[in-house]
């Protein structure tokens, strides 16, 4: 962040936008809260599709989305307590709530005194199969699931450990909400055809960070912004 304030070829613009609308002279021209004007060559959006419409005034194109809720269990404990050697596990087995286990030291080529683990769980689907739970019930849940997958050794000897849940926030990945997806992109690009559309709006259920990142690189590499 530090670089992009200091380089001479960004300018960061942190006032609200109100609008957005193609250029009669080409390019893109941003309405900012207050009235003022940018026109930009060139315009990329790396965000949602309905923050977009709504700068189009095309708000009402915007689609409700087919969602699950996620729970994202965090937990720091001693390496000598992870039992099984791994970045990613990716768990298939309709017996068990967990679907996904990060161990995030393992990604970053990090090592320190304790390894980060992410447990990634649809609190709707374990409670198919529990029954009903508040936080700390599911919380014991996903630890006793990762005791029996392997992942660790004990539950006592993690150091800390926080839940997280965020409802109703994962689109999932079916044809309809594919569907939903198309419609956005195409009313999008009709208002705005030279947009170039990046992370989550360059395609259906791309959401990576390292994606906007690296389509960002290489917009700059064709706009010649690098040169």
């Amino acid at each position: 962040f530090q670089a992009m304030k200091t380089d001479a070829r960004i300018r960061l613009i942190g006032t609200p936008w109100r609008s957005v609308t193609a250029d009669a002279g080409g390019g893109t021209k941003l309405t900012l809260d207050g009235g003022r004007i940018v026109h930009a060559d060139n315009f990329g959006w790396g965000l949602n599709n309905n923050g977009l419409l709504d700068m189009l005034k095309l708000g009402e194109k915007a689609e409700q989305y087919d969602k699950c809720s996620i729970a994202l269990l965090f937990i720091q404990i001693p390496p000598n307590e992870i039992k099984l050697e791994f970045s990613v596990l990716n768990v298939v087995d309709a017996e068990i709530g967990i679907y996904r286990v990060t161990n995030q030291s393992k990604c970053s080529g990090q090592s320190a005194r304790y390894v980060n683990l992410v447990a990634e769980i649809n609190p709707d689907y374990a409670a198919s199969i529990y029954g009903a739970m508040d936080d700390e019930v599911l919380m014991e849940c996903v630890l006793k699931e990762l005791l029996g997958l392997g992942v660790i050794c004990t539950i006592e000897a993690i150091k800390h450990k926080k839940l997280v849940q965020m409802r109703n926030s994962l689109m999932l990945p079916n044809r309809s909400n594919m569907g939903r997806f198309s419609y956005e992109a195409s009313a999008i690009l009709e208002r705005l055809p030279d947009a170039f559309l990046l992370g989550a709006a360059s395609g259906f259920f791309s959401s990576s960070f390292n994606d906007q990142i690296v389509q960002g690189l290489k917009l700059g590499e064709q706009l010649e912004i690098f040169a």
